[in-house]
C-alpha cells in the first residue's frame, strides 16, 4: 500500500498567490482590465500609490478599479510594472515593483518604486494597498516589528543611489557627529586600496572621501549590488570600479560595509574584505 503524505494546503496556496501577483503584474503590462479583475474580489478594496501619497480614498469594487484604470492611462502612454521582489507571507503577499513609462502628453520619463501589500482569500484579491516606502508597506503587511530595521535598508538604498551616480555627499546629512569609520587590515584588502584606518566625525569622514575616493581615480563609481538587514545595521555588498587617474589603469574591488544607526543617525561605518566577517561582527553568521 502506498503512504500519501498530507498536503500542506495553506502553504501551497500561498505559494499560488505570489503566482497570481506575478499574472495580475503580466496583466496590466499588457493592458488587458478583464484579465486584471478576475484576480480581484467584486467588493475588493484597491488603493493605489495615489490614495497613500495624497491621502484619498481607496477605490471600491471592480467599478472602482476601472475608474482608476481610466485615468491612469488617459496619463501616461506606456506605464509598465518590473517586479523586483515578491515575499510570500501566507494570506498576504508583499511585493516591490519598479514602474516605469513616459507622460502621454509631455513625454516626460516615469521612474517610480512602489510597495505592494495584497491580501488573499480563496485566490482572490480582498485588499490591495500600495505605499510609497518599503517601512510603510512593512507596517501596512503586519511587520511593524522590523518597520525601522527595514526603513534604514530603504535610506541606504536611496543613498548608493546617489553614489552611483556620483553623488559621494549623499550620506553627509545622515551622520552622527561623532560617527567612526573603520576600514580594516590593509592586507585584507591588497595594495590597491587605502590603508587601513579609523576615521572620526563628518569632518574626517569627508576627508577619506576626498583623498582615497576621489582624488586618486577618475570614472569612480561605487555600486550597491545587495542591501539587506543584519541585526540594527544595514549590510551592503559594494561593487567598487575605477581608473587611477596618474596610471590610467582600470580596478574593480567588491566588498561588504555595515551601516550602524541609532534613530535616524548613522553612528558607525566599518568595511570588510569578506561578508562572513561583516556578519561575525554583528553576532550573526552565513
Amino acid at each position: 500500500m502506498e503512504a500519501h503524505l498530507p498536503r500542506d494546503t495553506g502553504r501551497a496556496m500561498s505559494e499560488e498567490n505570489v503566482e497570481r501577483y506575478h499574472r495580475v503584474a503580466a496583466a496590466f503590462e499588457s493592458r488587458d482590465l478583464d484579465a486584471f479583475l478576475a484576480f480581484f474580489d467584486p467588493d475588493v478594496d484597491f488603493a493605489p500609490r495615489s490614495a497613500a501619497v495624497h491621502g484619498g480614498s481607496p477605490y471600491r469594487g471592480h467599478e472602482g478599479i476601472r475608474s482608476w484604470w481610466q485615468s491612469m492611462f488617459s496619463v501616461f502612454s506606456d506605464y509598465i510594472a518590473e517586479i523586483d521582489e515578491v515575499q510570500d507571507l501566507g494570506d498576504v503577499t508583499f511585493g516591490r515593483a519598479r514602474l516605469l513609462g513616459h507622460g502621454k502628453g509631455s513625454g516626460a520619463p516615469i521612474k517610480q518604486m512602489q510597495w505592494h501589500v495584497v491580501e488573499w482569500h480563496d485566490g482572490i484579491v480582498i485588499r490591495w494597498q500600495t505605499l510609497p516606502s518599503e517601512a510603510e508597506a512593512r507596517e501596512a503587511a503586519g511587520l511593524r516589528e522590523s518597520a525601522m530595521s527595514q526603513e534604514n535598508v530603504e535610506v541606504m538604498r536611496a543613498v548608493y543611489d546617489r553614489y552611483r551616480e556620483g553623488d559621494f555627499r549623499a550620506s553627509a546629512d545622515l551622520l552622527d557627529p561623532y560617527v567612526v569609520l573603520v576600514l580594516s587590515r590593509a592586507s585584507d584588502w591588497g595594495p590597491e586600496t587605502p590603508e587601513s584606518g579609523m576615521y572620526i566625525g563628518s569632518e574626517g569622514i569627508a576627508e577619506y572621501t576626498r583623498e582615497n575616493l576621489i582624488k586618486p581615480w577618475s570614472h569612480f563609481t561605487m555600486e550597491a549590488e545587495e542591501i539587506v538587514k543584519a541585526g540594527d545595521s544595514v549590510l551592503v555588498h559594494v561593487h567598487q570600479r575605477g581608473v587611477g587617474r596618474t596610471s590610467g589603469v582600470p580596478s574593480e574591488l567588491h566588498y561588504f560595509t555595515l551601516w550602524s544607526f541609532r534613530g535616524p543617525r548613522i553612528i558607525r561605518i566599518e568595511s570588510f574584505r569578506d561578508r562572513g566577517a561583516a556578519l561575525e561582527a554583528v553576532g550573526l553568521s552565513e
